[in-house]
């Protein structure tokens, strides 16, 4: 005869889906976010000495400076993983405030820092998508931590 106190479950606990919209949205923001910064941010003129311009014909030259190149890219990424790490703590009544705290900062961290270098190279305006989409996702998931505990 099989043992009944297994087959008994809490009715009181809420059940989480795998992966809620707000999860997706994080983990896409930050799959966005490092894939940007291999392609090119900014472009800057190249710099010539002034007796150079004379002797030679130079065109359109410029340098492509790729995310890697920028000097907050460490920033940028940290912000994303933080954000996606904080994933990893289920929301109680105790935290719920600190974890979505934590959460839209480092979001809208995020998604200012990609404002800072922003242009119109598709690196930045990937990074942009993926700013919007990890402060998007921490509002998401905060919205969704109110829902459930209240």
């Amino acid at each position: 005869m099989p043992s009944s106190r297994h087959n008994s479950a809490p009715t009181n606990v809420p059940e989480r889906r795998f992966l809620s919209r707000a999860d997706a949205l994080l983990i896409m923001g930050m799959v966005l976010l490092v894939f940007s910064l291999f392609l090119t941010w900014k472009q800057e003129p190249l710099a010539l000495p002034a007796n150079a311009q004379a002797i030679f014909v130079v065109g359109q030259a410029s340098l492509d400076l790729r995310g890697f190149d920028l000097p907050l890219w460490k920033w940028m990424v940290g912000c994303g993983v933080v954000c996606n790490l904080l994933l990893l703590w289920n929301p109680t009544p105790q935290n719920r405030q600190m974890l979505a705290v934590l959460q839209g900062i480092a979001g809208l961290g995020a998604l200012l820092l990609t404002l800072r270098y922003l242009s119109g190279e598709i690196g930045s305006i990937l990074g942009l998508v993926a700013g919007l989409l990890l402060a998007w996702g921490a509002l998401n998931r905060y919205q969704e931590i109110t829902q459930v505990t209240e």
